[in-house]
């Protein structure tokens, strides 16, 4: 799943494949994980709020500035982990994480230096 953080004061969601879980059920973590480094990334997650139904389970979280997407690039595949300790459940899930959508791939375009699309001959028979 791809998650676009917003930023500050907006909701984020990411959804669970999981059915009926609930924020009535104690309080929930969401921790971001990086498969790039195996470190946990720094997003301030704050307002955690859990609801489900029998099909899945949406999560709104929103996060707070330092760690916010102007500041820091944080692009990329993650592994989110939704966990409850007083439950003792822990249910992961990989996902995408943009800040910005659109921009460069970081890789140059190749031009090649034989415009005439001139042959190179290797032997060439004299008659």
């Amino acid at each position: 799943m791809t998650v676009e953080l917003f930023g500050q004061d907006v909701d984020n969601f990411l959804f669970w494949n999981i059915p009926n879980l609930s924020s009535a059920f104690g309080e929930w973590n969401l921790v971001f994980k990086s498969q790039h480094s195996n470190m946990e990334v720094d997003l301030n997650v704050v307002s955690l709020a859990i609801s489900g139904n029998s099909r899945y389970s949406r999560s709104n979280f929103a996060i707070i500035p330092p760690s916010a997407p102007a500041v820091q690039h944080i692009n990329g595949i993650y592994e989110a982990e939704l966990s409850n300790p007083v439950l003792g459940l822990s249910y992961k899930q990989v996902v995408k994480l943009i800040t910005k959508t659109g921009g460069n791939t970081g890789t140059t375009p190749y031009i090649s230096n034989n415009e005439d699309r001139e042959a190179i001959v290797y032997y060439k028979p004299e008659y």
